[in-house]
């Protein structure tokens, strides 16, 4: 029987067959993303394209595996390390969250689950990067309201993001808040819409990016109160807390779990929270709402989201990993703590975090201003 030469490179995973003649089987291992290959039969290893040798029988019995993508061909996921998109700056809601709950993911899955940092445009870079990732499972996105709503390519600005990725489960919410400097004059809300209203567009307020929650609530104020603030967008909340109680941005509209621990640490001050009751956390700070702003409710959740077509067991696992990660005893406790709301069971699986973001995207598109 006649054998034929094909290139290494087109064979990405390993592909062994008993060979008509007795010959000890090739074997090739060849990473999708380099030229390496090596031929186990042969020994051979270089860093240029290589041509090994297989049977006509070796090759009508791979041909089915060589049509599908690799991660069709594995038996289990995963196989390798994982990449979780954080799409803000570390140090805020979406990054402390994502790198809580990766710890416990590490281990349900028994693989690494490596956070990496990839912030700006409001968290749509780090979607960006998720979404036109090869869609196998090893890149997923632990996105927010920006980053999974938000588009610059769309004329609207706002995007449906179940045309862009997969949803898995929805990780937390929290409700949104001001904070000031400790030697901050503003006390209360009603001393800094005073403060705005005698010099309208002059007053700075911080917000994590474009989209995200923190904004939404410097504008449904400012429709409230009927003031004008000069927005100030940062690559996350993490990245504004040292200008604020710095002083050099006068305020900052972000995620309460994201300013508590300098608050309760006697750095900064909150001046509110965009809730409809007092948070427990934090009971001595009241609502907008009681300051005499109605409508100034809004809160941020944190997502996890994976690249369109990819394979369901992906979903499947990392769904079953996300909810048996919610329910690791104390974790409710902590959440409490530091100001961050569970989700619901039906929340956490992929139909129910769908439905939130259809909803979502529904309540962003409909306030004055957006859609």
């Amino acid at each position: 029987m006649h054998d034929r030469l094909i290139p290494a490179a087109s064979i990405a995973d390993a592909i062994e067959a008993p060979s008509d003649a007795g010959r000890k089987p090739a074997v090739c291992l060849a990473s999708p993303h380099s030229r390496r290959a090596t031929s186990v039969a042969s020994g051979r290893s270089d860093d240029q394209p290589v041509a090994i040798s297989l049977s006509r029988r070796a090759l009508l019995a791979a041909a089915p595996l060589l049509a599908m993508p690799a991660v069709a061909r594995a038996e289990t996921w995963p196989q390798r390390p994982i990449r979780l998109i954080v799409p803000f700056a570390p140090g805020g809601n979406v990054d402390r969250i994502g790198r809580l709950l990766a710890v416990s993911w590490s281990e349900h899955l028994g693989q690494p689950c490596v956070v990496e940092n990839r912030a700006g445009a409001g968290g749509t870079l780090g979607a960006t990067v998720v979404e036109q990732s090869r869609p196998d499972g090893y890149t997923l996105l632990v996105g927010s309201d920006g980053a999974l709503l938000l588009d610059p390519r769309n004329p609207t600005g706002f995007t449906d993001p179940l045309r862009r990725f997969e949803p898995i489960g929805l990780m937390s919410r929290s409700t949104s808040a001001v904070m000031v400097a400790l030697n901050s004059p503003w006390q209360t809300v009603a001393d800094m819409v005073a403060a705005c209203r005698a010099r309208p567009g002059q007053i700075s307020a911080g917000h994590p990016g474009i989209g995200t929650s923190g904004q939404s609530t410097i504008r449904r104020l400012s429709r409230v109160a009927h003031i004008e603030m000069n927005e100030v967008a940062y690559r996350g909340g993490g990245d504004a807390l040292t200008d604020v109680v710095a002083g050099n941005v006068p305020a900052l509209f972000t995620e309460l779990s994201t300013v508590l621990p300098l608050h309760q640490a006697g750095r900064a001050r909150i001046l509110a929270v965009a809730a409809e009751t007092r948070i427990p956390a934090v009971p001595e700070v009241p609502t907008f709402v009681e300051g005499g702003f109605p409508g100034v409710v809004e809160g941020a959740f944190v997502g996890l989201a994976a690249p369109l077509s990819v394979p369901q067991i992906v979903l499947t696992t990392m769904a079953e990993t996300l909810r048996s990660s919610l329910s690791v005893p104390g974790l409710d406790q902590e959440f409490s703590r530091q100001a961050i709301l569970m989700p619901t069971p039906e929340q956490a699986t992929p139909a129910g975090f769908r439905a939130f973001l259809v909803a979502k995207l529904a309540d962003i598109t409909a306030q004055p201003g957006n859609g």
